[in-house]
């Protein structure tokens, strides 16, 4: 376990450390003071009773004068150093697991109150929670145009910073001119900014304001007007995160994704949704999903703790990485998690459909988005659709994609 970056081990081990060494010297220095005691003892006297009564008493009185008078011993100094060695090593852990389990019931916090959020948003939207505007693949994939069952697919091109912010800027934002709608230099590490990945119905148009063939410019994501702060976006318990490049690096791509980053950088809470990236912000969505589906028997988890590799699509919760940087991060295919995530391999925080929050210790893309989950949202099994006159069986999975 780590606290503030370090190992909570450590101060125990150095405290045990430090009494190893003193022990010995203390017993040195308490087998001195017996030598010099004896060396410096006043000599009994066998001639009298009386003598005897006398020369223990001088030595009492004498004893007595010489400790309350020399103040504390060497060896008084090191029980002292040892017993408070120890009591750091046994408390600064206790405090570390104190801090961190506020700050994962605060992340909770945030975590439900975006659920919260998002479940107002679908209530406008007849139970829907959002979804980003499609683009040209994204609505081909849903038609089945190329011949294949439709399916929910470039929710990821925009990340989930696209939820919030169609202009992220991140750290380019001090960069930014204002008009333009690239920010460049050596140290800008921006997002999604405009359109990307070709025009479509509803897509997010920063390119050209004066086209009529896409839907009105707007500066502002689908769920600006539903949160109260960008800030909530950031957990205080994720010091820092992964930039793997612009929108275009959202595609899942063969390989490491974790080892494809091209840069570690500092978390900071966005104040506005220029500053909104995805590494700002610290959560994965599922989208796709409503508050009240048919389809669906146990209520899902829709919004949570991301992990530190690429959440997008199929590839989150660290199923694409090969066995090798599982190995490396420390992967627990139990939760989903590795060692370098938020909370460790132990899991993350989620907001389900029913308007519930918790911490999930359960692998959620085995346990809520595999087939063979025990509260998977396929559980009921396919059902049927219709598409360019083709006829196909669609599991409930099909039609939700994870983004971050």
């Amino acid at each position: 376990m780590t606290f503030d970056g370090v190992s909570t081990t450590q101060p125990r081990k150095v405290a045990m450390k430090a009494i190893d060494a003193i022990i010995p010297i203390a017993y040195h220095t308490w087998m001195s003071e017996r030598q010099r005691d004896r060396r410096t003892g006043t000599p009994i006297s066998d001639a009298n009773a009386f003598g005897r009564e006398e020369s223990l008493m001088q030595r009492h009185q004498a004893r007595h004068t010489r400790d309350t008078g020399r103040g504390f011993t060497l060896i008084e100094l090191l029980v002292v150093i040892a017993i408070i060695a120890l009591l750091i090593g046994i408390l600064l852990p206790a405090l570390g697991k104190a801090r961190d389990s506020a700050r994962q019931l605060q992340d909770l916090t945030q975590v439900r109150g975006m659920g919260q959020s998002m479940t107002f948003y679908a209530n406008d939207e007849r139970g829907w929670y959002p979804l980003m505007p499609f683009n040209d693949m994204g609505q081909r994939a849903w038609d089945g145009v190329d011949g294949d069952a439709p399916r929910l697919d470039r929710q990821y091109d925009y990340g989930v910073a696209g939820l919030f912010s169609p202009n992220q800027l991140g750290d380019a934002f001090e960069l930014w001119d204002g008009t333009s709608t690239v920010a460049e230099g050596p140290d800008a590490h921006p997002g999604y900014q405009g359109t990307s990945f070709g025009d479509g119905p509803g897509n997010y148009n920063l390119q050209d304001r004066t086209r009529q063939d896409v839907a009105p410019y707007t500066d502002m994501g689908v769920m600006e007007s539903y949160i109260e702060s960008f800030e909530t976006l950031a957990s205080p318990s994720q010091r820092q995160d992964r930039w793997w490049g612009d929108s275009s690096s959202n595609t899942p791509l063969p390989g490491s994704r974790y080892r494809q980053a091209t840069a570690v950088l500092d978390v900071e809470a966005p104040a506005r949704r220029e500053q909104v990236v995805n590494y700002n912000v610290s959560y994965l969505y599922i989208a796709g999903l409503r508050t009240d589906d048919p389809a669906i028997l146990f209520p899902p988890p829709f919004w949570g703790t991301e992990t530190a590799t690429a959440d997008a699509s199929t590839s989150s919760w660290w199923q694409a990485e090969s066995d090798e940087v599982k190995s490396e991060v420390g992967y627990n295919p139990d939760t989903g998690y590795a060692d370098v995530d938020m909370f460790g391999d132990r899991g993350g925080n989620f907001v389900f459909a029913d308007g519930h929050g918790e911490f999930v210790t359960n692998n959620p893309a085995v346990e809520f988005f595999s087939e063979n989950g025990s509260k998977s949202i396929d559980i009921l099994g396919s059902r049927t659709v219709y598409a360019n006159g083709s006829r196909f069986e669609v599991t409930r999975s099909r039609t939700v994609q994870t983004i971050d």
